[in-house]
């Protein structure tokens, strides 16, 4: 499934400045996160407004209580919506920000800094973070809508990356030469079949263009997001030229891979009631957290316990185990045992699966011939040579007391 990443470059005709782009500006390991979403439109004009918007995670189990964050201008940028409170957080929700900004009419062009100011009660957090609002005196810029496919590339597997540019100046742009600097010694993705550059000859007013690079993910690549420098040249009709800079993420990632195995039981047979044990194995190479394990009723069993266990996180290689009392009243077959998974991925995305194990079950007495219950006729036996070895040591005993004596 294709994923868009949207970001903006502007491009002035006298001055280069960096666009906004996702980004997260606070995290607390996985208690709490912070995400600056989008500034639109962005860049501003002088004596306009924009919508600025963050969003808040609550990565625990728990309610986040007592929170609020609050915006603090630097001249020109004002702030029409300064702060925002939430009195609860629900464990693992995700809250909007949408704080409304503007430029003063006679703001030059620049980046300007404005604060956030967070104060989290429940988890006895207080602090700030800076974010950049940039102004332009016009709206000339590029526009670039950038594509991947897939959304996250796994190490040693290929990946296409599409950039869309759109000149939205006053007059045609030319020799536009758009470059990834897969050089860069902290990105492990390299060029695939292609250069690292493409050039377009020509953009006219308002005309789109798109060009795309074939790259390949490092086989010994660590998952993670990378920051992937972007570099565009280009002229414009007087033969001025101009450059601009910015970063997209790449995502070096595996989808979670696992196996759930019945490990121990204690039903065989129609009638028996006991304790079955499963192990969830993490089988790839990225964590799986927050898992929880429910089983399900079915044909053929009832369930007596509990029917879900929280396992938690499992890292890569790692495994659990949960225990789940069931009464078994089917006969001799197969009883689908059907389970739940729920969990998330590193980056808060939730997954959801139904499994099913297969419970085979015997006759009594196949149940008895495998071993798997005891045979009363067995059962006499082992208590009648326990009467006799007790017998026996207690003559033994008599025996050498009389001969002492």
């Amino acid at each position: 499934m294709k994923n868009k990443i949207f970001f903006w470059l502007v491009i002035f005709l006298t001055l280069v400045s960096l666009v906004q782009a996702r980004e997260t500006i606070f995290s607390l390991s996985d208690e709490f996160r912070i995400d600056l979403v989008r500034i639109t439109p962005s860049p501003l004009t002088p004596g306009e407004s924009a919508d600025l918007v963050l969003e808040v995670q609550n990565l625990k189990d728990q309610a986040i209580t007592n929170s609020y964050f609050e915006l603090t201008p630097e001249y020109p940028i004002s702030i029409l919506t300064p702060r925002i409170s939430f009195p609860v957080i629900d464990p693992r929700e995700t809250k909007e920000l949408h704080f409304k900004i503007a430029a003063d009419s006679a703001a030059q062009a620049g980046s300007f800094k404005t604060t956030l100011v967070y104060n989290v009660a429940s988890l006895d957090l207080s602090a700030s973070a800076p974010i950049n609002v940039t102004v332009t005196k016009s709206k000339t810029l590029i526009t670039t809508q950038v594509q991947t496919e897939p959304e996250r590339v796994a190490p040693g597997s290929s990946m296409k990356i599409r950039l869309t540019l759109k000149n939205t100046a006053d007059s045609t742009l030319k020799d536009i030469s758009v470059r990834i600097d897969f050089l860069n010694g902290s990105v492990p993705l390299a060029p695939l079949d292609s250069s690292s550059e493409r050039i377009i000859k020509h953009l006219g007013v308002g005309e789109e263009a798109e060009v795309e690079f074939n790259s390949i993910a490092s086989p010994n690549a660590k998952l993670d997001v990378y920051r992937v420098p972007i570099a565009i040249r280009f002229h414009d009709e007087l033969g001025k030229q101009f450059i601009s800079n910015d970063i997209i993420g790449i995502a070096v990632d595996t989808p979670p891979q696992y196996q759930l195995n019945l490990e121990q039981r204690e039903v065989f047979t129609k009638g028996d009631k006991g304790k079955v044990s499963v192990t969830l194995s993490n089988t790839g190479v990225s964590e799986m957290k927050f898992i929880t394990l429910s089983i399900l009723e079915g044909d053929g069993y009832s369930v007596l316990s509990k029917n879900t266990a929280y396992i938690g996180n499992l890292e890569s290689d790692d495994f659990e185990t949960a225990d789940f009392d069931v009464f078994v009243d089917q006969e001799d077959g197969v009883v689908p045992l059907t389970f739940l998974i729920q969990y998330k991925d590193v980056y808060s995305k939730e997954y959801g699966a139904k499994l099913t194990i297969p419970l085979k079950l015997y006759t009594e007495e196949q149940a008895k011939t495998f071993g798997l219950k005891q045979n009363s006729n067995g059962s006499y036996f082992a208590i009648g040579a326990i009467v006799l070895i007790i017998f026996g040591v207690i003559i033994y005993r008599k025996k050498k007391k009389m001969s002492i004596l």
